[in-house]
C-alpha cells in the first residue's frame, strides 16, 4: 500500500482552497458586474419600498418616516437621538440614499438608489462601524441586490447568477 506524505497531502489541501477561493472571487466579480450593468424594470419610487423590505429582512431597521413605509412603530426620542442611520433623502436629482439603524455588530445598509432610464438600479453597501476608531469599512451586498433583482425579475436574476457562475 502506498502512501501519500502528509506534506503532499497538506499542500494538495491549500491548492484546492486557493482554487476554490479563486473561483468565489471570479464568480463574485462576475456578479457584482452583471448587478452594475441590470436595472430594474420599474421606477425607483415602486422598487424604493421593497429594498427596505429586504434591508429588514436581513436584520437592518429603518429610521425616521422610512419605519411608518413599512408599518413599523415609530422609535420615539432616544431612538431617534441614537440612530446612526438616516431616514430616505434625495440623492441629486435622480436618486434616494437611505442608511438604517446599527446591528448589534455596529453594522448597517446604507441604500443608494438611482434612475436608470425608465427603471432603476439599487446599491446595497454595508457600513462597518470600527470599534478601536471613528472609521468606517464599506462592502457591497451582491446578495442583497439578487434578492432585490429576483423580486421583480426571477428570470433576470436566474440570467445573473447563470452568467456568474460560468468558468
Amino acid at each position: 500500500m502506498l502512501r501519500t506524505p502528509r506534506p503532499a497531502i497538506a499542500a494538495a489541501v491549500l491548492l484546492a482552497g486557493a482554487c476554490a477561493s479563486v473561483g468565489a472571487s471570479r464568480r463574485e466579480g462576475r456578479l457584482k458586474d452583471g448587478l452594475d450593468g441590470y436595472a430594474i424594470d420599474k421606477p425607483l419610487e415602486e422598487v424604493w419600498p421593497e429594498a427596505m423590505k429586504v434591508a429588514l429582512e436581513r436584520g437592518y431597521e429603518p429610521v425616521g418616516k422610512d419605519r411608518a413605509v413599512l408599518g413599523l412603530p415609530p422609535q420615539g426620542t432616544w431612538g431617534n437621538l441614537l440612530a446612526k442611520g438616516h431616514e430616505t433623502q434625495r440623492l441629486g436629482s435622480d436618486g434616494l440614499v437611505l442608511e438604517t439603524n446599527q446591528d448589534a455588530e455596529k453594522r448597517r445598509y446604507r441604500i443608494e438608489g438611482r434612475r436608470a432610464g425608465t427603471g432603476s438600479r439599487v446599491r446595497f453597501v454595508v457600513v462597518q462601524q470600527r470599534s478601536e476608531d471613528p472609521s468606517e469599512e464599506l462592502s457591497r451586498d451582491l446578495d442583497a441586490e439578487l434578492e432585490l433583482v429576483r423580486r421583480f425579475d426571477p428570470a433576470g436574476a436566474a440570467r445573473l447568477i447563470e452568467n456568474a457562475e460560468r468558468s
